[in-house]
């Protein structure tokens, strides 16, 4: 008997009843005030392009604050930095609560998880061929600046650069790279797949 995985989503618990939102068919979901995000959420505590989500590879979701004003929450934690989601994390924006539903995300971190399909999992994997392209972010003593800097205006701060970023390369890079498939990564560099440049 086949048994199918249950699909990842957020559960947004209203008055109505809870709202499913789906995290299938993609690797990147913004969240946000603004029309342009893949999830509208009407709170006006939250900025117009507050947040993105985005699923690895190896099927683990990343949270991470785009310099939103009040910031993202994690179970009660600000989120400074890209953090690992963990299948019933309550996700807080603005006066907004979504809890992260995804088992398969716990399954990957169990150690009763045997070796073979470690193994196999990784040789899958390398089958998978992708022109990438990587931006390396290298922030000059970024390391005394964290402990010096207060960890709101850190995120705020990190999170506008990352947004910036990202719209110079979206506006400079005339349909050479898919946008929609950056990435972001917690250690501090930022690759973004696509297609060979046009010439």
């Amino acid at each position: 008997m086949v048994t199918s995985q249950p699909v990842p989503h957020l559960i947004l618990r209203t008055e109505s009843g809870n709202r499913y939102l789906s995290l299938a068919g993609s690797n990147c979901w913004t969240i946000g005030r603004g029309d342009d995000n893949n999830f509208v959420l009407p709170d006006r505590w939250i900025s117009r392009n507050h947040a993105m989500l985005q699923r690895m590879e190896m099927g683990e979701f990343y949270l991470i604050d785009l310099g939103s004003r009040n910031g993202s929450f994690v179970n009660g934690r600000r989120v400074s930095v890209p953090v690992t989601l963990h299948n019933g994390d309550r996700l807080t924006f603005g006066q907004t609560e979504l809890e992260f539903y995804s088992p398969a995300v716990d399954q990957l971190t169990e150690p009763s998880i045997g070796l073979e399909s470690q193994e196999f999992t990784a040789t899958a994997t390398l089958h998978v061929r992708r022109l990438i392209s990587v931006l390396v972010v290298d922030i000059r003593d970024f390391t005394v600046m964290t402990r010096q800097i207060d960890e709101k205006v850190l995120s705020e701060v990190i999170g506008t650069w990352f947004r910036c970023a990202g719209d110079i390369i979206a506006n400079t890079a005339h349909g050479s790279i898919n946008t929609s498939e950056t990435r972001l990564w917690p250690c501090g560099f930022m690759a973004l797949k696509g297609s060979a440049p046009k010439k």
